[in-house]
C-alpha cells in the first residue's frame, strides 16, 4: 500500500446526516461502484437543499457485521450521495438515507481508491483494539470534499468516518 497512513483520528460528536444519492447491494470483493457514481453525476444539481458541495460515499453492512468474518464475500448496500439540509419528494432513481447522531472517529486519507480496503484493515486492526473505543452497528462513510482529485490518483483526499463509542459506556 503506497497511502500515507495517519492513525490519529478526530475524536467528533456529529449530530444526524441525511444523504441523497443512489444504492446499491455488493460485497467487499467487488468493486462495482463506479458506475453509481457515473449515474449520480448528472442528478446531483438536481438535489435541492445540499448541505456543501463535496460527496459521501457510504456503507451500510448488515446487523451481523460486528459478530461475524469481514470477509470478500461479506455483502454491503453501498450508496453514493451527497448531503441535505432538507429532504424534499425526490425524483426516481435517487433515496435518501438517515445516518444517526453519533461519536465518530475521522481519520484523513490520502492515496488511491484500491489501497483504501488496507488502511481501513490497518485501523481496525492496529488503532480499534488500542483506542479505548468501540465500533458502532451503524454506518461508515467517506468524505470527499469538492477539490477530491479522484480514486486513481497518489494525492486524493478524503476523510474517513467511523463510528465508534468509549468501551464501558
Amino acid at each position: 500500500m503506497r497511502a500515507k497512513l495517519n492513525l490519529t483520528p478526530e475524536i467528533v460528536r456529529r449530530q444526524a446526516i441525511t444523504i441523497v444519492g443512489l444504492s446499491k447491494a455488493t460485497s467487499v470483493g467487488t468493486n462495482d461502484t463506479a458506475q453509481l457514481w457515473s449515474s449520480l453525476g448528472p442528478l446531483r444539481k438536481t438535489i435541492p437543499y445540499r448541505r456543501d458541495t463535496g460527496s459521501y460515499s457510504v456503507q451500510c453492512y448488515g446487523d451481523t457485521f460486528l459478530t461475524t468474518a469481514f470477509t470478500s464475500p461479506t455483502s454491503y448496500e453501498y450508496w453514493a450521495g451527497v448531503a441535505v439540509d432538507r429532504l424534499q419528494p425526490l425524483e426516481s432513481p435517487l433515496q435518501a438515507l438517515h445516518i444517526p447522531s453519533a461519536t465518530w472517529a475521522v481519520f484523513t486519507y490520502i492515496g488511491m481508491a484500491k489501497d483504501f480496503g488496507a488502511f481501513v484493515g490497518v485501523i481496525m486492526h492496529n488503532w480499534l483494539p488500542y483506542s479505548g473505543y468501540q465500533l458502532l452497528a451503524l454506518p461508515q462513510f467517506q468524505y470527499m470534499d469538492e477539490n477530491y482529485l479522484g480514486p486513481c490518483d497518489p494525492e486524493a483526499q478524503e476523510q474517513f468516518w467511523l463510528p465508534i463509542k468509549k468501551i464501558g459506556h
